[in-house]
Parts: structure tokens; C-alpha cells; sequence
């Protein structure tokens, strides 16, 4: 008898920086090597307790399908660098040891959306690129961060825009704070949106001239990618056409 094996298709993702402190001491890595210190020290839970109003079976997160699931699947950003924010109501502050500075959108890119907060975007050093058309879903680590901060997730296709970049909503508190993420402190997960792809995630160390054609800054559309994908497309047609006059090409 003879079984056949329908063997996943393969997928990799390359992952540039051109920052040797996060290539050598934060590099992109797999989400399951970045389980939360508490969630690690939890108690194995393999028998019911004995209690006064008898046996019972003591629960916790050692054992959460959802959350195992989670750290299955993906890889995970860290922080590459300590990062101070001080926090007002009017406005926020930060001091950063290595890398591009944090950024902001406009408050008018939300209107009337969010007032309670400040957008901080944290300017990842890494960019991923892969050949295939296939989305990934961007989560901050809700489980690794007991900071007064939101993280924003989103999707993100590394064919085209190959940007890592970390969005967080600071809280408008009455009174003024400060905190520190830490160097090493797992920020955002990235996890395919396929189940039937074996993933290979490579970390690579370039130049910053070689960074730079993958850094997505320098649109030249104000209509962003769908635009680009437009051009492409119109030129990968024009390829493939015949010339209207009969001579040269197909």
C-alpha cells in the first residue's frame, strides 16, 4: 500500500537590517522562543486538587489552547534598542540609544478618532521581502507588554511594502509618566495568514545602501501601493503584448 504525502509548500521570508546590535543581539525570531517569563513559571496542572468540598481541577494559562496556538505560529519583533518615553496630555517625549527616532502620524490622519491618545510609530530597523502575494497578520505582544500602551495591529504583504514598522497609541493621562521598553522586550508578532506554507524566516545584515531599496518612504504615487501595483501591472502587460506596428519585440 502506498501513501501519499502532500508535502507543504515552501516560503521564505528574507529579513534585512542593516543595524549589527539588532542582526547580533535582536534578531527576528521564531514567536514560540518568546513565551512570556510568567506564562513559563505557571504550575503544571496534570491532576484535580484535593479541596474541603473535595476534588477539583485548579486552571490556568499553562494549558490555554488559544494562547499555545498563538506562540506556535509566526516570528516576533523585538525591541532593538532602549526606548524612554515621558508622557503629558499636550504632548510626548522619548530618548532611544540606536536607530531611526520614533515618528508620528498627523492628528488630522484620524480626525476625530482617538483623542485620548498619542499615535507613536516606532521605526523598525528590519524589512522582510518574499516573492509570493501572501498576506501576514501584525500583532503587537499583548502577552510580553505590561506598559500603558495600545498596540495596533494590521496587514501587510512583504512583496511589495517591506516595512516592519511598530504602531502604539500612548494614553492621555491627567498627570505626566514615564516608561521604558526595554532592549530585548518582545513589540510586535508576525504570523502568515496561511496555514498550508512551511515558512522559513531569514535574518540577513546588509549595508544601508543595500537597505535602501526596500525602504518604502520613497513612494513615488501619493496613492500609495495600490498605484504601484497599478504601474506594475501596465508594465507587465505592455511586456507581454505585440507590437501595434509589426516590428521588434513579440
Amino acid at each position: 500500500m502506498f501513501t501519499i504525502f502532500n508535502r507543504k509548500k515552501k516560503v521564505i521570508v528574507d529579513c534585512f537590517t542593516s543595524l549589527t546590535p539588532a542582526y547580533e543581539q535582536t534578531p527576528i525570531v521564531k514567536s514560540i522562543k518568546t513565551a512570556p517569563d510568567w506564562w513559563k513559571k505557571l504550575p503544571k496542572v496534570d491532576k484535580p486538587v484535593l479541596e474541603k468540598n473535595g476534588y477539583q481541577q485548579k486552571v490556568n494559562m499553562k494549558k490555554c489552547y488559544g494562547f499555545i496556538e498563538l506562540y506556535k505560529r509566526g516570528v516576533v519583533i523585538e525591541n532593538w534598542s532602549d526606548i524612554i518615553f515621558n508622557v503629558t496630555q499636550e504632548n510626548f517625549s522619548f530618548f532611544t540609544k540606536i536607530g531611526d527616532k520614533p515618528t508620528a502620524h498627523p492628528k488630522n490622519q484620524f480626525v476625530e478618532g482617538f483623542n485620548d491618545f498619542h499615535h507613536v510609530k516606532l521605526i523598525s530597523p528590519w524589512f522582510f521581502k518574499t516573492n509570493e502575494n501572501i498576506h501576514f497578520l501584525f500583532l503587537g505582544t499583548e502577552w510580553s507588554i505590561e506598559y500603558p500602551i495600545k498596540m495596533l495591529p494590521g496587514v501587510l504583504n512583504f512583496k511589495e511594502n517591506h516595512s516592519t514598522n511598530v504602531n502604539m497609541f500612548l494614553p492621555k493621562y491627567k498627570e505626566p509618566y514615564e516608561f521604558i521598553l526595554p532592549q530585548g522586550m518582545p513589540l510586535a508578532q508576525i504570523i502568515p495568514l496561511n496555514d498550508d506554507i512551511n515558512f522559513e524566516f531569514r535574518n540577513h545584515l546588509v549595508s544601508d545602501e543595500e537597505l535602501l531599496k526596500y525602504h518604502q518612504n520613497f513612494l513615488p504615487s501619493f496613492k500609495g501601493l495600490n498605484q504601484i501595483n497599478k504601474m506594475k501591472k501596465k508594465t507587465e502587460d505592455r511586456n507581454k503584448s505585440k507590437c501595434p506596428f509589426g516590428f521588434g519585440g513579440e
